[in-house]
């Protein structure tokens, strides 16, 4: 009985101590992944500008067969949202709080009770194609056990952002260049056209 009382007790004493560490920990993540693509930013802007295209290259929507999506707010740009559900009651929704064509993109990554997190894509023309910067920053809070989980989020997260970097980069490749120009398919909102033929 004494031996159980005394590993009870260094147990307890263990656990006191990670806690105490968890609160020393970094109480925010950041992590930035890029990707020099050979293409044009308004394509790739597209992409992620316009939350009905990230099924096309979210690892994070493609790994889960499962998921279902829907869409609202505008098609693309500031206040358009994805939102998902999956049949394991993972849900949560994407959202577009700011977009400065061709510049950059913020998005909020909405998971519910579980929190959210703040990514930022920013697109950089140079002479070899598009400079694709994927920056996510977290807040983790006072939780001592959230920012123990907060130092393997790099390896968790970062390979995700590397692949969804890599699939934009595929579609990317999928355009056509006609006359040195780059054709990108992408949806508009409906709208009135008049031409006059001189």
């Amino acid at each position: 009985m004494k031996t159980l009382r005394i590993i009870l007790v260094l147990f307890l004493c263990f656990i006191l101590v990670v806690l105490s560490i968890g609160f020393l920990l970094p109480g925010k993540i950041n992590i930035e992944r890029s990707l020099l693509i050979s293409a044009k930013p308004e394509g790739l802007f597209e992409q992620v500008n316009t939350p009905e295209h990230w099924k096309n290259w979210s690892p994070w929507l493609q790994s889960d067969t499962s998921v279902k999506l829907s869409y609202s707010g505008p098609v693309k740009g500031a206040g358009a949202i994805l939102s998902w559900h999956s049949k394991d009651n993972n849900k949560g929704k994407i959202l577009i709080i700011s977009d400065s064509p061709y510049d950059s993109i913020s998005v909020i990554l909405d998971f519910g009770d579980n929190g959210k997190t703040s990514c930022t894509f920013r697109f950089q023309e140079n002479e070899n194609g598009t400079s694709l910067v994927w920056q996510l920053e977290s807040d983790l809070g006072l939780n001592p056990v959230s920012r123990w989980i907060g130092l393997f989020t790099e390896r968790m997260v970062g390979p995700d952002m590397e692949s969804g970097l890599m699939n934009l980069e595929k579609l990317s490749n999928a355009n056509k260049l006609v006359n040195g120009f780059e054709v990108v398919d992408f949806e508009v909102p409906a709208r009135v056209l008049v031409t006059v033929r001189d």
